[in-house]
């Protein structure tokens, strides 16, 4: 009966009847937030307009005598003891009443407010996350350039400074130039004198 509730307030919202019933099973009927979740999470499926099939075969938690979500009862309304109008019955207390006009169309208008606040968040998320990954590539860039920065620093570095064995061979040189000057120096005394 649940499931035909949760239907059935789907259908007045305008989803299609396929997209609803898949919704409702694929669910496992928990409730008119859950369906429309699905819906949200799957309107983009190309299969999505295709009439619901349900599972052939055993489903994982339906026994015998108690099928499962995603199977429809074999019974009657009328064998099962619930009647065609039970449909628009919401659960007040443990007595059950039918949902008049105004509270049908103040159910859509709560769950029309809360598909808004979904989709806002679910929104939301998305933004965050891809500000998220633009602020995570911003980071690994500037790592990049600061990387780069200091590969071409060590270069340059490493071009303008001699290495110690050429700071020892030019020191030889000098000390042997100062040495053939005072050769020479010595060698003008004697020619002067």
């Amino acid at each position: 009966m649940a499931e035909q509730t949760t239907l059935d307030s789907l259908l007045e919202m305008g989803f299609d009847r396929n997209r609803a019933e898949k919704a409702v099973a694929h669910t496992g009927n928990q409730g008119i937030e859950r369906a429309m979740d699905w819906l949200m999470e799957h309107e983009g499926d190309p299969d999505i307009d295709e009439p619901y099939v349900p599972p052939v075969g055993n489903v994982l938690g339906a026994t015998e005598s108690q099928p499962s979500p995603a199977q429809p009862s074999t019974q009657t309304p009328e064998e099962s003891g619930e009647t065609g109008d039970m449909t628009d019955m919401i659960q007040d207390g443990s007595t059950k009443r039918p949902m008049t006009e105004e509270e049908k169309r103040e159910q859509v208008k709560r769950l029309e407010e809360l598909m808004r606040v979904k989709q806002e968040e679910r929104r939301e998320r998305k933004q965050g996350q891809e500000l998220l990954h633009i602020k995570q590539k911003l980071q690994d860039d500037e790592m990049k350039k600061l990387a780069e920065l200091r590969r071409r620093e060590k270069r340059r570095r490493k071009q303008d400074t001699v290495p110690a064995s050429s700071f020892a061979m030019l020191a030889s040189q000098l000390w042997l130039n100062k040495i053939k000057l005072l050769s020479l120096t010595e060698f003008l005394r004697i020619l002067v004198a």
